[in-house]
């Protein structure tokens, strides 16, 4: 099957909670996709952003939700926020340059770590850790490290809580 966008989100709602997609995958998806609002190099750069602030551990990490996906989706009716992230993404790599003379996402976990301790306090970073949390948290990968059994419809309707139970 070829992976287009189509066919992960296809898929990712097939398998639903137990959905556990490979770090290859994604990042093979991330190198094709041109969404609405940044280049196939900056949903790289905000993947491996992403993965330092929800990193994959028993669980698939931030980027393996789909918190990229979400982002763009969510910065698409936003153009201010979008330039917070595209400015803030140009800032990240251009550290990454002078310090280590690499893109952001070919560093180590340590290196990538460091250059985001010296960003936390920015506008930016809070952002990006909001749109993380939010995008991961909304995610079947979410609820599952969560261990949230998700939304499910109750078959007798909803309880009134202010009679007594029968």
């Amino acid at each position: 099957m070829s992976w287009s966008r189509r066919n992960f989100l296809r898929s990712a709602l097939v398998s639903g909670v137990s959905l556990s997609i490979h770090p290859a995958i994604v990042l093979e998806l991330l190198a094709q996709h041109r969404g609405p609002t940044f280049s196939s190099g900056q949903y790289r750069t905000l993947a491996a952003l992403v993965d330092v602030i929800i990193p994959a551990d028993v669980h698939p990490g931030a980027s393996q939700a789909g918190v990229v996906f979400y982002v763009d989706q969510k910065l698409a009716s936003d153009p201010l926020r979008a330039n917070i992230y595209r400015q803030g993404l140009e800032r990240l790599q251009l550290l990454a340059q002078q310090r280590h003379a690499r893109r952001f996402e070919q560093l180590q976990g340590t290196e990538q770590v460091d250059l985001v301790k010296t960003i936390e306090k920015e506008s930016f970073f809070a952002v990006v850790r909001q749109d993380t949390l939010e995008g991961f948290c909304r995610s079947p990968i979410g609820w599952a490290s969560l261990n949230y059994p998700g939304h499910h419809a109750q078959p007798l309707g909803y309880p009134d809580y202010d009679k007594p139970y029968r």
